[in-house]
C-alpha cells in the first residue's frame, strides 16, 4: 500500500502492535492509534499509563510520526479523567528527542 499507492498514514486499532507495523513500514509512515478502549474505560489509571508506555517505548515512535489516541472508538461511560491519564502518560513517555 505504501509503495504502490502512496498511502502515508494508517489509523490502527487496539489489536495491532504499532512497533511491528513501524518496523515493517518504516519511519516515514504516520501511525495513529491505539490504546485499547476497554483499558481506557475501565482503568485503573496505572493500566492506562502502562498501555501508553508500551506503545511509546515499543518502537512506534521511530520516525516521529505517531499520533496516540484510543484504538477504535471510545467505549460508553469512559471517565473523562481517564483521557487526562492517557494525555499525562503521553507527555511522560511520548517525548521525541533529537537523535
Amino acid at each position: 500500500l505504501v509503495r504502490e499507492l502512496g498511502v502515508a498514514s494508517f489509523e490502527l486499532g487496539f489489536p495491532v502492535d504499532l512497533g511491528r507495523v513501524r518496523a515493517a513500514l518504516g519511519p516515514d509512515v504516520e501511525l495513529i492509534g491505539n490504546v485499547h478502549p476497554d483499558v481506557l474505560r475501565a482503568g485503573p489509571p496505572a493500566s492506562i499509563a502502562l498501555a501508553v508506555r508500551r506503545i511509546c517505548t515499543g518502537g512506534a515512535m521511530r520516525g516521529g510520526k505517531l499520533i496516540l489516541r484510543e484504538g477504535n472508538n471510545v467505549a460508553p461511560r469512559t471517565p473523562p479523567a481517564h483521557f487526562a491519564t492517557m494525555r499525562d502518560a503521553a507527555k511522560a513517555y511520548g517525548v521525541y528527542t533529537a537523535s
